[in-house]
């Protein structure tokens, strides 16, 4: 399987907005469809629309692009969603292992992604 690096992703708290017309809903932001817009074009640059349907381990490793403090958990959202969407995978409920690092801070940041086919349960 392979390994790949992607942009850091937008924070989840700036990925939905909140319209009230025509009626109340939520949307993704401007800053949430350019984040998959780019996951979309560098796994086709990269050719990895591999469409898996197979529980996967994923060691993800995260460059941050500054020192500011963040919820760990607020990466996986538009990071998974993107991946989807990319048809990378059929959905992110074949992850079934996840493992995260952290690099020191490097601009403009980054995650590294490492995919591995674990056996069918």
């Amino acid at each position: 399987m392979p390994n790949f690096t992607l942009p850091y992703p937008p924070s989840l708290n700036s990925l939905y907005k909140i319209s009230s017309k025509p009626f109340p809903h939520i949307y993704l932001s401007k800053h949430g469809k350019s984040y998959k817009t780019q996951v979309l074009q560098q796994l086709a640059t990269q050719n990895l629309q591999l469409r898996a349907n197979i529980p996967l381990s994923l060691t993800l490793t995260i460059t941050p692009p500054d020192n500011r403090t963040r919820d760990l958990d607020n990466l996986f959202k538009i990071l998974f969603d993107s991946l989807t969407h990319a048809q990378f995978w059929e959905d992110d409920k074949l992850v079934r292992e996840l493992h995260v690092s952290y690099l020191p801070v490097q601009k403009p940041g980054s995650l590294l992604l490492e995919v591995e086919a674990l056996e069918p349960i």
